[in-house]
């Protein structure tokens, strides 16, 4: 499986800015390419701030993540 690289403030901050991107987008909030853009952006946030683990931090070396979680 993958090792977590977001510690829990980036993880929380993550998730909340899916839901309430994804709230928007199905409240009708953002029209046109701006509704499909955010909703993506929404996804994404939400998916990887529940699983821990972002592709685009291990593809550039980061991790917010203090301690090692398996």
């Amino acid at each position: 499986m993958f090792t977590a690289n977001e510690g829990e403030y980036d993880r929380a901050l993550r998730t909340f800015v899916g839901i309430v991107l994804l709230y928007a987008v199905l409240d009708g909030y953002f029209g046109g390419i701006a509704r499909l853009l955010m909703g993506v952006v929404g996804a994404v946030a939400l998916v990887t701030g529940l699983a821990g683990y972002c592709p685009a931090y291990t593809a550039f070396g980061i991790s917010t993540c203090k301690r090692k979680i398996r």
